[in-house]
């Protein structure tokens, strides 16, 4: 039976997110700064290229920003990460233990998982915070009023993952895609790593409250007056 192995080379490499405007921003502005040559382009071969580049780089991002929640929950907020792996084991050769005491739980964690489809996305987030997590995110209303937009375009969305993995190991080459497609999965990356955040957040508000309150203060405040206050009474 073979277990994860620690993997140095990617803990040395792990890019931590400081904050959520970081994981935000990683998305949008650079792949908007890409998007914007895309939309302007008239040479077809050179659009399908922009179409696989934003394809395989949105795909990257996500499984940064990922690997950030996973290191976040675990070595900020302590939570707890059975049945990650088989028999909860990851292998480590002896000639790596020395370099054990700068990795920390969280990012050999997070660095052994892998985020390359939904179902692994869902697998892992569903075992840290014992929720159904894209269930959580599908059936998430961000505003009362107006739909979950993300919801609406879920199956596009999730299909990136195999065309950027057809991308990355064949000569394959992405034409599946309008540019007005291109934009709304772009969009809808933003709004899955909104609605992840949320729903992470939200988990650790509720088991951990004192300890999310202290460590994120003003993300508190919002949650608690946007999203997790409890319902007005109906007057008779």
């Amino acid at each position: 039976m073979r277990y994860p192995k620690i993997d140095f080379k990617k803990i040395d490499q792990f890019k931590e997110i400081t904050n959520d405007d970081e994981a935000f921003s990683l998305i949008r502005e650079e792949l908007s700064l890409i998007m914007s040559k895309l939309e302007k382009e008239t040479e077809p071969v050179i659009e399908t290229q922009l179409k696989n580049y934003i394809i395989i780089r949105l795909v990257t991002l996500l499984e940064v920003f990922f690997q950030n929640q996973v290191v976040n929950l675990i070595d900020n907020y302590k939570i707890k990460h059975s049945d990650l792996f088989v028999n909860d084991e990851i292998s480590i050769s002896i000639s790596s233990l020395d370099k054990l005491q700068n990795a920390s739980k969280g990012k050999i964690i997070a660095t052994s998982l892998s985020f390359h489809s939904s179902s692994d996305i869902d697998f892992a987030f569903s075992k840290l915070l014992n929720v159904e997590f894209l269930t959580q995110i599908k059936k998430f209303n961000v505003n009362e009023e107006i739909p979950n937009p993300f919801a609406q375009n879920w199956d596009k969305f999730f299909e990136i993952y195999h065309e950027r993995h057809k991308t990355v190991h064949s000569i394959y080459l992405c034409k599946k895609y309008s540019k007005k497609q291109i934009r709304q999965i772009i969009d809808a990356a933003e709004w899955l790593t909104v609605l992840s955040n949320i729903v992470i957040m939200g988990k650790i508000l509720e088991t951990m409250e004192l300890s999310f309150k202290n460590i994120q203060p003003k993300l508190y405040r919002w949650l608690t007056a946007n999203f997790f206050r409890k319902p007005k009474k109906k007057s008779n």
